[in-house]
């Protein structure tokens, strides 16, 4: 409805050109009061009319005129209602399903004045928000495996067609969010008040749960591997449950325990001795209880690498040392490697008895340096660890002050690293604290056992800081950066990459035995240091595989509602990274392909939503200027457990923290009525107006044209030429 109509005109360059208007008017029925031959006075108005009309156009575009059209309008609110349907809104509680609760308020009367008094945009939210009728609600269903409340809020936004007009967000949840970006941030970037109804009870209901399982990535053939199973649950303290072990449909183990108090975690330990080499996936199952709400997440998946045989570690160290000694127990702390140490006593001879250091080498799988004196590699022992590595064995290089006296370039080990020493300066250092790197965190080295269970956190960044010696590095092409030393400058302290057939790491870090006494004192991270020796060594050992094309997937198990995410490298025919191919990703049984982007040092990541429960296989292939140059493949398995059943409580708090920081408010379903009162749905008088930049309109110009043409005419045809 329109009210009020003003209309304005004010000129942006000079306002004598209006004032010349009437002029003009004037000037024109002067020419026109007489004309040969006499025309009817009505034709002469006509062509008076049509010369002046024409001519103050053109004056009011000299002007720079600008017409102003304002008027009130009565509007109603843009109002878009989010309704949860992710699995969570499938709780029964107190005999009734929470995404009923909320459908029987969006059909009551008290919810008519959304309808009447705001423009219907509704949608259902949960992994992928779409966008639903009036009419569909009562056959509204629960929807995908998780709840992604930033992207809900995003696209929903994004997809409105008078978005510009929205005035609130009305969001209808139990406040669950366990896929994306952080919500209450998102809140308070979108610039438009959140009300939100909450829900669901916080507390949760009689649940049973294997919250996570922590085992090695890797095993061996006939020596036990130990699996920690850590089981949460509410409403069954000092209940006695049994948990089994299976390898397929086989048990291999059963173990009974009493649950704790509430809020404390049981934990079990498993023993298995494997049998068969290879990829082994093995399932935990929770006998269910009675009164269990949920027993999807009674049982869980476990991935291991079984191995023919234990790791062969190799430690040549250039002198005793506290670093020595840590690293050696350290490595021998673990079962699954056998190690051998030679300790320097001069430039040719070693402390230890036994084998010649050529024989050891021939028989190890990793060779570890530590801190050795470039002198002591002599001609023949560098070669040969330089074919070691080029056969595919895996090499430990912490380098160190005796190492960088007297670096030597052209050094057939030089040849093997991953880095390139353009500078020493004389074993000077600096106090420096160390940071794992984006891609740090991903790797198998560095990577926290519990980022598999969402819970992956940076655990280097709470180490103390350690002397870190200052050559400057270069890093070769592949190569990544696990680790970086934070002092005067930023310098890799930790780089991993490979040589021909096999890997090296290197260690840029003295003293780095101190970490293990020091970090116990700030936070308990002691092991971080030690898993780092073990990882690298068991990532050493493994067989790369040296095909052009490596694709593979972040982990071997997704929880259901999980991205699988896939990351690899393409390599040229002297294995160089290629950053210019195209990679394409399939899975078997689907017709869907995804190209996975490319990343400027040669490495392609990509993501794949949505997969529903099961073993899924996958290949990929590379094509540089549309030609193959490689392919590969590999598996995976998605958990009937997914991350929307891990916590089924509602959480009331973060709604409340979304309402608050977008300026909107908050309230439980039953307190309807007193939100929308706080939501002002009731239609507003709202000035608008038009602007209209005469000069940039060319319509006005053919205007002039057809009166001038109009005027030409008529004289043209009574002969007043």
């Amino acid at each position: 409805m329109l009210e009020g109509l003003d209309l304005a005109i004010s000129p942006q360059g000079k306002g004598i050109y209006l004032w010349l208007i009437p002029c003009v008017g004037v000037g024109v029925y002067w020419i026109y009061r007489l004309t040969q031959p006499v025309v009817l006075s009505r034709i002469r108005w006509v062509l008076i009319g049509v010369r002046t009309a024409s001519l103050s156009l053109l004056l009011l575009l000299l002007a720079e005129v600008i017409f102003s059209l304002g008027h009130n309008k009565i509007e109603r609110p843009a109002v878009l209602s989010l309704i949860d349907v992710s699995p969570s809104m499938d709780i029964v509680e107190a005999g009734s399903r929470r995404l009923d609760k909320v459908k029987n308020l969006i059909e009551s009367e008290s919810f008519e004045p959304v309808w009447e008094a705001s423009r219907r945009h509704l949608w259902a939210i949960g992994e992928d928000p779409f966008e639903v009728t009036q009419d569909q609600i009562d056959t509204l269903k629960v929807h995908g495996k998780a709840t992604d409340l930033s992207r809900a809020l995003r696209s929903s936004i994004r997809q409105m067609t008078d978005r510009n007009k929205l005035k609130s967000i009305l969001l209808m949840s139990d406040g669950a969010h366990n896929l994306g970006e952080e919500p209450i941030r998102v809140a308070a970037e979108l610039g438009v008040p959140i009300y939100s109804l909450g829900v669901g009870s916080e507390e949760a209901p009689a649940d049973i749960q294997i919250l996570k399982i922590t085992a090695p990535p890797t095993g061996y053939l006939a020596s036990p591997v130990e699996m920690e199973v850590y089981l949460r649950h509410w409403g069954y303290e000092k209940r006695s449950v049994d948990v089994l072990l299976y390898d397929g449909e086989q048990e291999l183990a059963r173990q009974s325990t009493v649950l704790p108090i509430q809020d404390q975690l049981a934990k079990l330990v498993f023993q298995i001795n494997p049998t068969q080499a290879g990829p082994q996936i093995y399932r935990f199952y929770v006998v269910p209880q009675a009164g269990e709400i949920l027993r999807q997440n009674n049982e869980a998946l476990v991935h291991l690498d079984i191995l023919q045989a234990k790791t062969q570690v190799l430690i040549l160290a250039g002198a005793p040392s506290l670093e020595f000694a840590f690293a050696k127990r350290a490595l021998a702390a673990d079962s699954n490697l056998v190690v051998e140490t030679r300790t320097l006593k001069d430039d040719t001879r070693f402390y230890e008895a036994g084998p010649a250091i050529e024989t050891l080498i021939k028989d190890c799988d990793v060779v570890v340096l530590l801190d050795m004196p470039m002198l002591a590699l002599d001609s023949r022992l560098s070669k040969q660890l330089n074919s070691f590595v080029d056969d595919g064995g895996g090499l430990l290089f912490k380098g160190g002050k005796q190492s960088l006296d007297n670096w030597n370039d052209g050094h057939p080990l030089a040849a093997c690293l991953p880095v390139v020493i353009t500078a020493n300066l004389g074993g000077e250092q600096h106090m420096c604290v160390l940071q794992a790197t984006a891609k740090g965190m991903v790797h198998p080295v560095i990577r926290s056992k519990d980022r598999d269970y969402g819970e992956g956190r940076n655990p280097w960044a709470e180490l103390p800081p350690l002397p870190v010696p200052t050559p400057t590095v270069q890093v070769r092409d592949g190569a990544v950066v696990l680790v970086e030393s934070k002092g005067k400058t930023s310098q890799p302290a930790i780089i991993a990459g490979t040589f021909a057939r096999g890997k090296v790491i290197v260690l840029w870090a003295d003293s780095v035995w101190r970490l293990d006494l020091l970090a116990s004192g700030v936070g308990g991270q002691s092991h971080t240091i030690r898993r780092f020796w073990q990882n690298a060594v068991k990532w050493l050992a493994l067989e790369e595989n040296m095909d052009l094309v490596r694709i593979a997937t972040e982990r071997h198990i997704y929880r259901g509602g999980q991205e699988v995410r896939f990351s690899g490298q393409v390599f040229d025919e002297l294995l160089r990274p290629e950053a210019n191919a195209i990679v394409k990703l399939s899975l078997q049984g689907m017709d869907q392909t995804i190209q996975l982007q490319a990343e400027i040092d040669g490495t392609y990541n990509g993501s794949w939503p949505d997969l529903e429960p099961g073993e899924y296989r996958f290949s990929a292939e590379a094509f540089l200027d549309g030609s193959l140059i490689g392919a590969d493949q590999g598996h995976f398995i998605i958990e009937e457990y997914t991350i929307e059943t891990a916590d089924i409580r509602a959480n009331k708090m973060r709604l409340q923290q979304m309402s608050g920081i977008s300026g909107g408010a908050y309230a439980d379903l039953d307190e309807w009525p007193a939100l929308a009162e706080q939501m002002n749905l009731q239609a507003q008088l709202v000035y608008q107006q038009v602007k209209i930049p005469l000069w940039e309109r060319t319509e006005v110009l053919i205007v002039v044209m057809v009166l001038l043409s109009i005027e030409w005419m008529g004289r043209r045809r009574y002969g007043m030429l």
